[in-house]
């Protein structure tokens, strides 16, 4: 994990992530890199696009909506299967 993507997953705000990990800001910071790479989501690593929205915010703060990570991680149990079937 970069000292940036360490930074930021202190962020105290649920929303807002992936506005501020797609921002010119960040983009500057990192090179705007376009392959893949592996992330630290909750004890899981997972290969993300470094150029898309949902995979930059992913990078940097270890997911897109901390509101939708919490339910998920109080409705789900160990065992479980679930479906991401949005839009996105």
């Amino acid at each position: 994990m970069s000292l940036l993507s360490g930074f930021c997953r202190i962020y105290p705000l649920v929303s807002g992530r992936g506005t501020l990990a797609n921002s010119k800001l960040f983009k500057a910071l990192d090179g705007n890199n376009s392959g893949d790479t592996l992330a630290n989501v909750s004890g899981y690593q997972l290969w993300v696009p470094e150029n898309d929205y949902v995979g930059r915010a992913i990078i940097y703060f270890g997911d897109l909506d901390r509101k939708i990570s919490w339910v998920v991680e109080r409705v789900l149990k160990p065992g479980d299967s679930a479906m991401d079937i949005g839009a996105n």
